[in-house]
């Protein structure tokens, strides 16, 4: 981890902790807002919405169920190796009409990962993945410590967090969230649990 530390968190003269204080103050004071997440997916969906989107993209072929029907599935492109992407939502308010998306829980995994097969445990793809966010979200991910996963790696813009993190050899986590809604949300979760129930064909929800 340390070197991410060197490559993701020394790219102006203050620390990761004071970079990262000051995006979180920015974020509890501007009104700039940043929703989008991936595939059109965006915060402050209802439940609804959300789930009929994830059934337009199955239909095209561009998520599968994956983990039982209990997550959707992506293929990540652009990686070193062929990794799959798992996500699942959290609303706010659930079960009532005030219900909104305001986190997207993940995690990615090479396909080739096996015990011996060091090139493709979490570590690299850790560090695989940050170069890949960094291309997709743009720069000012920094890694912080953390004082049970080690160090994350975190990126705020306006009022979205995403935060990558290891918990095992086999997968990285990672959480998006709305902190408009959710400001004391912790940095990282253990073990990301996925939702119960088939995630694709929910167009029934609210």
């Amino acid at each position: 981890m340390i070197l991410l530390f060197t490559l993701y968190g020394c790219q102006d003269n203050r620390s990761p902790e004071e970079r990262y204080a000051a995006a979180m103050e920015e974020a509890r004071t501007t009104e700039e807002r940043t929703d989008d997440i991936f595939l059109g997916l965006e915060f402050g969906m209802r439940p609804k919405a959300f789930f009929d989107h994830c059934t337009v993209l199955n239909q095209q072929q561009k998520i599968v169920e994956g983990d039982g029907g209990k997550m959707a599935q992506l293929e990540l492109e652009g990686l070193d190796d062929e990794a799959s992407l798992s996500f699942a939502p959290k609303f706010s308010q659930p079960g009532t009409d005030s219900a909104r998306l305001f986190a997207l829980n993940f995690f990615v995994r090479y396909k080739a990962w096996a015990p011996w097969n060091k090139e493709h445990h979490s570590l690299p793809l850790l560090r695989d993945l940050t170069e890949y966010f960094i291309d997709e979200y743009g720069e000012g991910f920094v890694a912080l410590p953390h004082e049970e996963f080690g160090r994350v790696v975190t990126q705020v813009t306006n009022n979205r967090r995403i935060t990558l993190w290891i918990e095992d050899t086999e997968k990285v986590y990672g959480r998006f969230v709305d902190l408009s809604v959710a400001p004391d949300d912790p940095l990282a979760l253990p073990q990301l649990k996925a939702l119960p129930g088939n995630l694709i064909d929910q167009s029934k929800s609210k």
